[in-house]
């Protein structure tokens, strides 16, 4: 009786195994590239455009070879983030059984982000998370729709921001080592997060806090509060770099 349950046993891993192995070749991920760029797109208020698509059953992830997402065309026709590679965590049962894309988690690699101040102030992220106006209310104006996009991880590893100033001639101020880490990330609520980044000079810092939910007027006007670790911070390369991208700095 145990040899038979033993049989049955391995007969059993066997068919589990030859399923797991079998999945990719079920799921042609890459079709569902344009409901994923749709999702995206609608929840950041820009264009996303992804790659190849591809499907990791052990990592229960839709896995991009590259993603851009378009910049306020007021500040830049350029892409404002591109990256080589996006991981999106995906409810595995879903996807296979029901054709559908709940997004669980979402890790960037290596993105370089462009950010740009206007002559006025504003900010070239300021309008992300800007969706479609939703219903009229009784008062006859629309009120903006918040994206119901909910995601229980976000993380960017390795990134890079460049720093401008519209019209400004200074070299741009650069930081490199962004890591970011959002824990239940969402528009409409507060989130914890802990971002860190290298500085000029060989300096670092550190955010460790609560953010949102997100000002849906301006995302630059999000509330956050964070504690701040600096470290081998030189005040001189950190003035010098800020001096050369914005010019006016030392108005």
């Amino acid at each position: 009786m145990k040899k038979l349950w033993v049989k049955v046993a391995i007969a059993v891993a066997a068919v589990l195994i030859l399923v797991v192995v079998l999945i990719p070749f079920l799921v042609n991920a890459d079709t569902f590239r344009p409901r994923v760029e749709d999702q995206l797109s609608s929840a950041l208020g820009r264009k996303v455009t992804l790659g190849h698509l591809g499907f990791s059953v052990f990592g229960g992830s839709l896995d991009a070879e590259n993603i851009s997402i378009a910049d306020d065309p007021a500040f830049s026709a350029t892409p404002f983030l591109q990256a080589k590679s996006l991981r999106i965590g995906v409810e595995i049962g879903a996807l296979i059984f029901n054709r559908q894309v709940h997004i669980t988690r979402l890790t960037l690699d290596t993105p370089a982000i462009q950010l740009i101040q206007g002559e006025k102030g504003n900010w070239n992220y300021s309008s992300i998370g800007q969706g479609a106006p939703a219903s009229t209310p009784a008062g006859g104006q629309q009120a903006a729709a918040m994206p119901e996009l909910t995601v229980g991880e976000l993380r960017i590893k390795d990134g890079s921001a460049t720093v401008a100033m519209v019209g400004s001639a200074g070299k741009p101020f650069v930081y490199s080592g962004i890591n970011l880490t959002v824990q239940q990330f969402s528009f409409a609520r507060q989130f914890p997060f802990k971002l860190s980044a290298n500085l000029p000079g060989n300096g670092t810092f550190q955010l460790t806090g609560n953010a949102g939910p997100l000002a849906q007027k301006d995302a630059a006007d999000t509330p956050f509060n964070a504690d701040v670790e600096v470290k081998h911070l030189d005040p001189v390369a950190d003035l010098w770099s800020r001096a050369r991208a914005f010019p006016w700095f030392w108005m």
